[in-house]
């Protein structure tokens, strides 16, 4: 009993959550991307970054 209990538990991914975590890899890096080149087009509608690029008349 005590042997089966502490045997390491391995489990395997589903095809599912690998493409979940392929996803998230994936959106993580278009947002650095985008943060990383400040692009304005994007970076103009998120409301604590557009006023960095604000000009005055």
């Amino acid at each position: 009993l005590f042997s089966r209990l502490c045997q390491p538990k391995v489990y395997s991914f589903s095809p599912y959550c690998r493409k979940g975590i392929y996803a998230l890899w994936a959106t993580s890096a278009v947002i650095g991307g985008v943060w990383l080149t400040d692009w304005k087009v994007i970076l103009g509608y998120v409301p604590w970054i557009n006023g960095k690029f604000k000009e005055d008349e």
